[in-house]
């Protein structure tokens, strides 16, 4: 658990801490870091991915589909041709994707016809006068809604 930025002393209080759980918790526990847990992890909030039900049988492909669901309905593209990404999805890359290979990587994600919409407003803005920071990013909303996948309601 990362310690919130503002308040540093909790880092100290969660490495004295041992979390004592119970066998049933261990069992439902998540030995290692997963970064698709991300996709799968709702707060109610319009900037949280949809809310899914997950099996324990194919788990990897289902965060994986999560995280194309997610991806999908959030990237967007302003009037001027600018890539806009949610700022969680921002962060999720931070550590793995150059921000200049961005839009690539977000492509792969996206249906066809996306990826070749935003490919092409990428190479337009490349050669345009607005330089070639291609992203923005989308702040937070917290406001709440719960996002529900048609599959999920029937």
């Amino acid at each position: 658990m990362k310690p919130p930025i503002h308040r540093p002393q909790t880092a100290l209080l969660l490495a004295l801490q041992k979390l004592k759980l119970s066998e049933e918790q261990k069992r439902c526990s998540i030995d290692t870091y997963e970064p698709l847990v991300t996709f799968a992890l709702s707060c109610g909030t319009f900037s949280s991915p949809a809310v899914k039900v997950y099996s324990a049988g194919n788990v990897k492909e289902e965060l994986q589909q999560a995280q194309r669901d997610f991806i999908r309905a959030s990237v967007g593209m302003s009037n001027k041709r600018k890539l806009l990404i949610p700022k969680m999805l921002h962060a999720f890359t931070r550590g793995f994707v150059d921000e200049s290979n961005l839009p690539i990587w977000i492509s792969g994600f996206l249906t066809q016809q996306q990826a070749g919409f935003v490919e092409q407003c990428i190479s337009q803005r490349k050669y345009s006068l607005l330089g070639s920071r291609s992203c923005g990013v989308i702040p937070y909303d917290s406001r709440f809604r719960y996002l529900f996948l048609p599959e999920i309601l029937r």
